[in-house]
């Protein structure tokens, strides 16, 4: 009676997080409760096939404390946890993983989903990828988000830049501080540190954003960087922003067809201008020549 595929819990998962206006299990004090209701309903599913299975708990601290933090990449190459016998290692080149019991997992499609990526798979509907394995790049845009990190240490935002791979430090600092006394504090920032890192590090963004580079010469190097960091999140927050809008259907064949459509035209600069400023890029700054080379990339 408790059983459901993991498709099951991936449609569950999306359809809560993909809302157009509201991501409804992640932004906001709802991630806790959540995602603790889902991983018991998950765990029931698995005990209706074998009963003695409980579900396992990843300590993300153990592997902080085997690398330093300039070296948390090697986490992914070393740990027993992706090992072939566990989650598998990712290939570098195709960045998915290829040896071990989750060798060319599959993303389940079907264009009929609710929420679904434009190649109808149980992705983000702002997810253009158009392989049908599970992605995994461990880079924002090509870079090391520790390295990316490092590089803006004295930039202005901080939840941009805070990429640093959970630490025994950071979970008794959320666990203990004053300042997380109250329930709204520990809820409203538990998604976000220590937990969010992991995913930053772990899935990364990849594609074309490694062009980025392209925008040095007009926004300098810290610019660029700070698009990368905040590359986790801008393609999410201009979609909902309605700043920009996604294919409803792309074919496969035609790959180089699936595209974002930037609205600059409806929106005006008024629109991108403080957007983009979350990210360290004052747009006003520059051209209208330079404004659109940015916008575009």
């Amino acid at each position: 009676a408790h059983y459901r595929s993991l498709s099951d819990f991936e449609v569950m998962h999306l359809n809560a997080a993909a809302d157009r206006n509201h991501d409804h299990i992640h932004d906001g004090m709802g991630i806790a409760t959540q995602h603790i209701a889902m991983t018991s309903e998950f765990e029931l599913s698995m005990q209706s096939v074998s009963p003695a299975f409980s579900m396992p708990y990843w300590d993300v601290t153990y592997d902080a404390s085997l690398v330093t933090q300039d070296k948390t990449a090697e986490i992914f190459t070393s740990s027993e946890l992706f090992s072939d016998a566990y989650f598998g290692r990712t290939d570098s080149k195709v960045h998915t993983v290829t040896m071990g019991r989750f060798a060319f997992q599959e993303i389940p499609s079907n264009t009929s989903y609710s929420v679904r990526s434009p190649y109808g798979y149980l992705r983000a509907p702002w997810n253009i990828n158009p392989v049908k394995y599970v992605t995994r790049y461990h880079t924002l845009c090509g870079d090391s988000p520790y390295s990316a990190m490092r590089f803006l240490e004295l930039f202005p935002n901080e939840d941009l830049v805070n990429y640093q791979w959970p630490t025994c430090a950071s979970h008794w600092k959320i666990t203990f501080k004053d300042e997380y006394s109250s329930w709204f504090n520990w809820a409203w920032d538990i998604g976000y540190l220590p937990h969010g890192p992991v995913h930053a590090w772990m899935g990364g963004v990849g594609g074309q954003c490694d062009t980025w580079d392209d925008l040095v010469p007009i926004v300098g190097k810290t610019g660029v960087v700070g698009l990368k960091l905040g590359s986790f999140g801008l393609l999410k927050d201009a979609w909902r922003s309605e700043m920009l809008e996604v294919p409803h259907y792309c074919s496969s064949d035609a790959v180089d067809e699936c595209k974002f459509k930037c609205k600059l035209n409806e929106s005006g600069w008024d629109v991108f201008s403080p957007f983009l400023r979350m990210y360290g890029i004052e747009l006003l700054r520059y051209t209208e020549e330079q404004r659109l080379e940015v916008v575009r990339t």
